[in-house]
């Protein structure tokens, strides 16, 4: 399953889920692993500090007496269970009771004890039967074994010997499982407040997350219903401009139609009909365009041609010159390419009847770069300076009896699909509008 197809509170919640569990996993580990660590020490603090007192006691009597032999009596003391000593080489040379075996110091245990540091061994279930003849065989018993290091007073740098205690531990293992039982007691509680404390920051984490996951989505589809809107709003805008377009272009045939009506002059008639139609069929296209989407290539070649027999009749009639130049061959889609042939229309009629007879019109097709650019050039007489900076108001025209719609509805048409409408020149020598429009939407 795709995380596109979980809904996005789950989605949140996995991940919050996911990520609580981590936290606590690595608290969890991070606990357990300080608490043995700090039980580890303490025990060992505790194991060693037998062997600190006795080290003063033993240290004091060899002081006193320079002999390993005045350290004997303490075997007899209570909780000692039984005494060796070893002379500077580790060699056993005494040991109380008899009964343990007279056994030389490990050579681990010898480094230790010749560089000064003693030894202190905590042994849980330690066999008596090794040292004591009276034990059963199979007693066992905790066991504190303790090795310390002798010196002469004069020359502490030199070991003089080494002795060996094993003590009666049971007090020291009833501490000791105490101490683990206080451990386990802390750790359990700090594990359950801190688990505690991370469920509940992961819980307050889930719901801002799901909170702002919702105002997200309110968002989204706010956003998503705001551009529905502005996508219907810019589709009703492109229809309302078509019809504008074919209703101001309508207006001359007629206008023309009517009045070769009342001279009875059939062909011209005809013709006007003719235009009529054409412009209907033209923006009807359009409309079905519109509403099927419907989008197919179109080449500027196409376009080109599309100018040329839109205006070849009306060029005739008026004696103007009509020449389309495409420079290179380019594809745009269908629906921009027809809202842009509506534009060049709208220029070359703007052109032809702004121009003389015997005149030219000129229309040029320049792909330039990510661009397509169109240029209308007429040889009329210019537009007057009154006029100029209010161009694309509806009601400023140039000419006697124009609405000025021709060029408000092209300028709105360019802004349906991205382009820019401009005039470049205008003179006594003619007038130049250019449109240029990008080569994808």
């Amino acid at each position: 399953m795709t995380s596109a197809r979980i809904p996005a509170e789950k989605r949140v919640a996995i991940v919050t889920l996911c990520l609580g569990l981590f936290l606590a996993g690595a608290f969890a580990g991070l606990v357990v692993l300080y608490g043995h660590q700090l039980r580890a020490d303490i025990r060992q603090k505790m194991i060693e500090r037998d062997a600190a007192v006795l080290y003063s006691v033993a240290q004091q009597q060899i002081e006193i007496t320079d002999s390993l032999n005045a350290l004997l009596p303490d075997a007899r003391r209570e909780g000692m269970l039984a005494l060796a000593l070893f002379d500077e080489s580790g060699v056993a040379v005494e040991k109380i009771p008899a009964s343990q075996p007279l056994v030389d110091l490990s050579l681990d245990d010898f480094v230790q004890l010749q560089n000064g540091k003693t030894i202190s061994r905590f042994h849980p279930a330690f066999p008596l039967s090794t040292l004591l003849v009276e034990a059963a065989p199979g007693q066992t018993s905790p066991v504190l074994e303790v090795l310390l290091p002798l010196h002469r007073r004069a020359h502490r740098a030199e070991p003089i010997g080494f002795v060996r205690y094993h003590l009666d531990a049971r007090q020291l293992s009833a501490k000791l499982d105490a101490l683990d039982a206080s451990v386990q007691h802390k750790l359990f509680l700090v594990l359950a407040l801190g688990l505690t404390l991370i469920g509940l920051i992961v819980a307050a984490a889930h719901l801002a997350l799901t909170r702002a996951q919702r105002s997200l989505a309110e968002r989204s589809a706010g956003l998503a219903r705001a551009n529905f809107e502005l996508t219907l709003a810019s589709k009703a805008s492109a229809l309302g401009q078509i019809t504008s377009h074919l209703i101001h272009g309508l207006k001359g045939p007629v206008s023309g139609l009517q009045a070769v009506m009342r001279s009875g002059n059939q062909e011209a008639a005809a013709n006007y009909a003719e235009r009529i139609r054409s412009l209907i069929q033209e923006a009807t296209d359009l409309l079905s365009d519109q509403s099927a989407q419907a989008s197919y290539e179109l080449t500027t070649s196409e376009l080109a041609e599309l100018i040329k027999r839109r205006h070849a009749a009306t060029a005739e009639e008026s004696g103007i010159t009509i020449r389309v130049h495409a420079d290179r061959f380019v594809q745009i889609d269908s629906h921009r390419g027809s809202l842009l042939c509506l534009i060049i229309n709208n220029l070359v009629c703007n052109a032809i009847e702004a121009s003389q007879p015997g005149k030219r019109v000129e229309v040029t097709l320049s792909p330039l770069g990510e661009y397509l650019q169109v240029s209308v050039a007429d040889e009329g007489s210019g537009i007057p300076d009154e006029v100029r900076s209010r161009l694309f108001t509806p009601g400023c025209s140039g000419r006697a009896g124009g609405t000025g719609l021709g060029l408000t509805i092209s300028q709105l048409l360019s802004r349906q699909i991205g382009a820019t409408l401009e005039l470049i020149t205008t003179g006594k020598n003619g007038t130049v509008f250019r449109a240029t429009m990008p080569l994808k939407p």
